[in-house]
Formats: C-alpha cells, sequence, structure tokens
C-alpha cells in the first residue's frame, strides 16, 4: 500500500548520501512560489531563512499550504519526501493527505512522528524514538496574520546510538495533520541548537493556505 503521507525532509547530514545515487538541485529550484497573501515584515531582517525558498504540500485540488524554508541544497525528491543537506541538522516537514479528520493537535503530533520515523528508517539507521520532554498547546500568530493552534514541544530523538536535541510544531489545516521537526542529528551544541529552534519558529510563523491559481 502507497504511503499516504507527504513529508518533506530538510537533512543537514554530511555522510551517508554519496552511494544513494541521488542528483542535486541547486538553491534557484528550491524558490518558493508567490502566495496570494503578502507577510509581515516583522522580524525579517533577523531572519535565518532567506526570502524566497520554501516549498508546498497540496492538501486538496485547488489548495495548497506554504513553508518557508532554509536555503539548503535538494539531494533527493520523491512523492514521499524532499531532502537537502548542509551538516548535521534536521528539518522535517510532514503531512497526512487523506487524513482529513484529525481531531487534536497532539493528535497531528503523534501522526506526523510515526511517519517520519518510518520515513527515514533506511537513512543512516533511521530515527528509533522520539522522546518529548517538554510541550504546550498554545495559540501562535503567523506572518500572514492567521491564528494557529499548535502542539509545541521540545525532546530528544534517537538517531542511531545517540541522543539529540529536537522541536516541534504541531497543527491541523482543514482536518489535516501536519509536523514540523528540527533535530540536530550529530556533534550537539548550544549554537546549533539554538539556530534550529529559530528555524523550528520561523516555518511555523510562515505557514499559510494559498489558492491555486
Amino acid at each position: 500500500m502507497k504511503k499516504i503521507l507527504s513529508i518533506v525532509l530538510v537533512f543537514v547530514f554530511a555522510l551517508g548520501f554519496a552511494s544513494c545515487g541521488c542528483g542535486t538541485k541547486s538553491n534557484e529550484e528550491n524558490k518558493k512560489e508567490p502566495g496570494s497573501t503578502s507577510p509581515s515584515t516583522e522580524g525579517k531582517n533577523n531572519s535565518l531563512i532567506k526570502d524566497g525558498y520554501g516549498t508546498s504540500l497540496d492538501v486538496a485540488s485547488d489548495v495548497y499550504v506554504y513553508f518557508d524554508t532554509p536555503d539548503w541544497n535538494m539531494v533527493n525528491e520523491g512523492y514521499t519526501e524532499k531532502i537537502y543537506v548542509p551538516q548535521d541538522k534536521l528539518l522535517a516537514i510532514s503531512f497526512d493527505k487523506h487524513k482529513n479528520d484529525t481531531k487534536t493537535v497532539k493528535e497531528a503530533n503523534d501522526i506526523g512522528t510515526k511517519e517520519l520515523m518510518n520515513n527515514v528508517d533506511s537513512i543512516e539507521g533511521g530515527i528509533k524514538a522520539v522522546n518529548i520532554e517538554k510541550d504546550e498547546i498554545k495559540q501562535i500568530t503567523t506572518n500572514y496574520g492567521e491564528t494557529i493552534e499548535v502542539y509545541s514541544w521540545e525532546g530528544k530523538i534517537q538517531y542511531m546510538n545517540k541522543s539529540e536535541w529536537a522541536k516541534g510544531y504541531s497543527f491541523i489545516i482543514d482536518g489535516h495533520p501536519f509536523q514540523i521537526l528540527t533535530a540536530v542529528i550529530q556533534n550537539e551544541s548550544q549554537e546549533k541548537i539554538d539556530e534550529l529552534s529559530r528555524i523550528a519558529d520561523e516555518v511555523m510563523k510562515s505557514v499559510h493556505k494559498v489558492d491555486k491559481k
């Protein structure tokens, strides 16, 4: 049975991709399509995400959800994942297109975590567990003026034989569960944690629906 999850993986791992036979795409190919609304520019001067880069996930024949992402080169793209590379970090955006009756943001996170682990299981040993250490349900106002209820958490992922820092947001749009997850893959440091925490926040605040033209 084909997987019904659409998932975007922004993988920062210096090793392990040389033998996969994946081709790279330039940053120009990852540039976003313009949305139908204009975002707030508040805080953009300090942003870790450059203007013009991002990805979208189709939620219906006439609607997609858009996310700003870092300008990391894509090394693989499939119908269930897109993988980008610099080093030692992970950003994953997951979405279940065919599940449109998700009840809670916590349920959205459970779905996203399960499918993320399934999809990256064959990559360098995969993610064996996601352990949440602190969490909360809160309201976030996006750069587009929309208020979204999110399940926000921090904790650890079990990657190969290591336990590394991770942060996630989960939310629901039109009944569909979404998850944004950032994590350190190796060589954990406070600098990497601070960077990835800010990236998770910026990706979350960039979320918006766009009507297809």
